[in-house]
């Protein structure tokens, strides 16, 4: 999974109760290859979404990282990013990178 979110932490999924759906912002406060920025702060006019998803905890596709949100919403310069994070009984789960920026 290079270059996808990561799943560990207080919403991996062996945390979360059988139905769930968590969003979580972040703000970009450093600077990175790929335009990632502070410099778009409060200019976002476009937003990207990239996902993953799950079944039965061994079956993974798609892709939740940053850069295929980017391509997605058209983005140059990213603002700042959500996860989401949707489970259903522990059968299909899906990780998603929600990107904003200009």
């Amino acid at each position: 999974m290079s270059g996808c979110a990561d799943l560990r932490g207080p919403l991996s999924p062996t945390s979360v109760p059988l139905l769930a759906n968590y969003t979580t912002p972040y703000v970009m406060t450093y600077k990175a290859p790929g335009g990632i920025g502070m410099a778009a702060q409060g200019q976002a006019q476009k937003a990207g979404k990239a996902c993953i998803d799950n079944l039965f905890g061994f079956i993974a596709f798609g892709d939740a990282s940053i850069d295929a949100a980017k391509k997605a919403g058209k983005i140059k310069q990213v603002a700042y990013y959500e996860t989401q994070f949707v489970r259903a009984a522990g059968y299909y789960s899906r990780f998603c990178t929600h990107v904003y920026g200009i």
